[in-house]
């Protein structure tokens, strides 16, 4: 064999050795790559049935499951497993044109902080599985009959003047997205998820916008049943605000961060698509499969 065959193998190799490394194997379905990120206090074990399944309808796509911060992401803050996520979610990025974003609970706020530290970042359509985006104010229904007071409200009262505190919101991640109605204590006390949803100005909110409308589709499903995020429309960004001292749950649309996120513009271009499911329970989603069937294969095509 000569030479010149010799090299024109070698680089033929090569090429299919990148393609395989980095992924482009893609291209072989169509689906888009997808990256998962697991919720509270689980491991990416608990997406392994959402991956199958995604495997299944896009033979030969690019997965990643994240098993970072398994069980233990309920004592690490959630800036911090931002970044410790960073470097591998920056490296996905590089690795692929485009890729599909899947996170459920807790996951779902680390995904979209993941995008909005990202202003360059490749990801088509984000899927939210029982989202907390607007925080939650309430015990989780596993919980609260363990609890000597219940669900009431002393007991969200109490809960608030423990997580509200500087050691609370350095060491528990649910310290960060705990939002007590009282608007004026949640945005002084709370120094996680106001930032996030540009609800306080800083050197970040330009870009964080910025980030949120270069996505394709942000695709968010919830619904009633959850029994984990109180009130389960905080999915959809809604949330109480008091009025007449009543916890009175007001739509996304009525809140500042609808034109500061960029919520408005992604809904007036048919961008923001919520999917309200009802009597599903918040482990449930990843593994519900009328879920996946209908409201999370539908969204992994390919993305040019």
């Amino acid at each position: 064999m000569n030479h010149s065959r010799i090299l024109s193998l070698s680089l033929f190799w090569l090429v299919v050795s990148a393609e395989i490394k980095y992924g482009t194997s893609e291209y072989s379905s169509n689906c888009s790559p997808v990256f998962l990120i697991h919720g509270l206090a689980r491991s990416n074990l608990s997406l392994k049935y959402l991956e199958k399944r995604i495997h299944e309808f896009c033979p030969g796509v690019v997965t990643y499951n994240t098993p970072a911060f398994s069980f233990v992401d309920i004592f690490v803050p959630l800036q911090v497993q931002v970044n410790g996520l960073l470097e591998t979610f920056n490296n996905f990025s590089k690795a692929h044109s485009k890729f599909h974003l899947v996170t459920h609970s807790q996951g779902t706020l680390l995904g979209r902080a993941l995008i909005q530290a990202s202003v360059h970042h490749n990801v088509c359509n984000y899927i939210s599985l029982g989202g907390i985006h607007s925080g939650t104010y309430g015990i989780p229904t596993i919980a609260a009959g363990l609890t000597p007071l219940g669900e009431i409200p002393v007991e969200r009262m109490l809960t608030t003047a423990l997580l509200y505190t500087p050691t609370s919101m350095e060491t528990l991640s649910i310290a960060n997205y705990w939002h007590d109605p009282d608007n004026a204590l949640y945005l002084e006390k709370n120094t996680y998820l106001p930032r996030l949803n540009n609800q306080i100005p800083s050197n970040e909110s330009y870009s964080q916008k910025e980030a949120l409308l270069r996505l394709n589709k942000f695709v968010t499903v919830y619904g009633q049943g959850d029994g984990f995020v109180f009130p389960w429309e905080s999915g959809d960004f809604s949330f109480y605000k008091i009025i007449n001292n009543t916890n009175v749950v007001v739509n996304y649309t009525e809140w500042d961060f609808y034109d500061t996120l960029g919520l408005r513009t992604l809904d007036e271009t048919g961008r923001f698509i919520k999917h309200n499911i009802s009597g599903v329970e918040h482990l449930e989603w990843p593994v519900n499969d009328n879920v996946i069937d209908n409201y999370v294969l539908p969204y992994l095509d390919y993305c040019a």
